[in-house]
Parts: structure tokens; C-alpha cells; sequence
């Protein structure tokens, strides 16, 4: 699995593709290294998949939003990628703070 950490001397959002695993593999970075291990073109690429998903626009804010505090966003992610995996409308989904 190629790892999603930021690194100034490669691209490797660019090179990441994704696939059945992707979600699984952001989170293995996020778990890793945090939420600022993660590019923002990896960032990006989870909210298009949100989007597509009819995800939740505010859990989607959350985790695009560099300025909420690591553990909000890290939240965020993980009901996003419950949205995304199983297409489960927004509606069943709360965000408590």
C-alpha cells in the first residue's frame, strides 16, 4: 500500500489511484501520521467522493476545513467514509461536537 504522507520531494497524491481500498488507505495514513499526513489533493479527492455519494455537506466541510482541530476532522472522516462505503443516506448520520 503506498503511503499518503506528504512529502515535499514527491507528488504522491498524483500517483495515488483509487479503488475499492482508497478509503481504507487514508485512513491507515490518518491512524499513522494524522490528519496532516494526508495531501490536500487526497483531501479533495475524498469530497468529490463524499459528494458523489450524497454525503453530508457538513461532515464534508468539517473534514476539508484545515482550521477545525485534528480530532473533529479525523471524526469527520470516519462517518464520510461510512457514507461513501455504503451509500447510506446522509440523514442517518449526526455529528456530535
Amino acid at each position: 500500500m503506498k503511503s499518503l504522507v506528504a512529502s515535499p520531494d514527491t507528488d504522491r497524491a498524483a500517483a495515488w489511484r483509487p479503488d475499492a481500498r482508497s478509503l481504507d488507505a487514508v485512513a491507515v495514513t490518518i491512524d499513522l501520521h494524522g490528519i496532516d499526513g494526508v495531501e490536500r489533493a487526497v483531501v479533495d479527492h475524498v469530497l468529490a467522493l463524499a459528494a458523489a455519494a450524497n454525503a453530508s455537506p457538513v461532515l464534508a466541510e468539517v473534514f476539508g476545513d484545515d482550521s477545525e482541530p485534528a480530532p473533529v476532522r479525523e471524526r469527520a472522516f470516519g462517518k464520510l467514509a461510512m457514507q461513501i462505503g455504503t451509500g447510506a443516506p446522509h440523514v442517518g448520520f449526526t455529528l456530535a461536537a
